[in-house]
């Protein structure tokens, strides 16, 4: 659907003259799309006609069928896989609470939001030499949570390759920078800070307070 400019005034399907776009920007080929230039002026009768009906049928075998697949595909791997980490963790309150029992600490700790990475430490330390189930590790969690930064990365780069196909738009589209927030607060919330973190699967209470912050996004 693009209007073509022929080199040398004539179009003769015989020459072997270079065809050329009338323009060489993207963003303008995308934005004088005939179906986008319909879809903005709401021309729903004319989006209707069987010929625009066969060209959106045709772009989307073309361009989206695979990808769209590809990437639903991903993504719910994605939300399966970090939904099941996170509900087969246990809240780190009821850690502390086993660790106030245990007679380990010098008083009652109280839940701090995550501001006492000591305290943390301490807890972990706790949960690791106590071997508790729930807070414990097994090579299962820590493939999982292999896959899981596999599939962030991947969506990652996906989103930052949008948003630089919207050059010199780039803030066109916020839904990708919101996308990518969220996938930096799971990202956030899964990866070990300290290495006393690698054998237990308690995270500490700031990064279940960036969990309720992405939950309430």
């Amino acid at each position: 659907m693009h209007y073509i400019l022929v080199q040398g005034g004539r179009d003769d399907c015989s020459s072997s003259k270079k065809r050329q776009t009338y323009t060489e920007d993207s963003y303008t080929l995308v934005r004088n799309h005939p179906l986008l230039l319909m879809s903005q002026c709401k021309q729903m009768q004319l989006m209707g006609h069987d010929f625009c009906i066969k060209l959106r049928k045709t772009k989307f075998r073309q361009f989206s069928v695979v990808l769209f697949s590809v990437f639903f595909l991903v993504f719910l791997g994605f939300l399966s896989l970090y939904t099941v980490i996170v509900i087969r963790s246990t809240h780190p309150q009821y850690f502390y609470d086993l660790y106030n029992k245990s007679g380990n600490a010098s008083g009652n700790i109280e839940w701090d939001y995550g501001f006492n990475i000591e305290l943390c430490h301490n807890v972990s330390l706790f949960v690791s030499w106590s071997n508790n189930p729930l807070g414990s590790r097994n090579v299962l969690y820590d493939k999982s949570k292999l896959a899981l930064y596999i599939f962030l990365l991947v969506f990652i780069i996906k989103d930052f390759l949008l948003i630089c196909a919207q050059f010199p738009r780039l803030f066109r589209k916020l839904s990708y920078y919101l996308e990518i927030s969220a996938l930096v607060l799971s990202f956030i919330w899964a990866y070990d800070w300290y290495p006393w973190q690698k054998t237990v699967s308690m995270r500490c209470p700031i990064q279940w307070q960036i969990v309720s912050l992405l939950v309430f996004r």
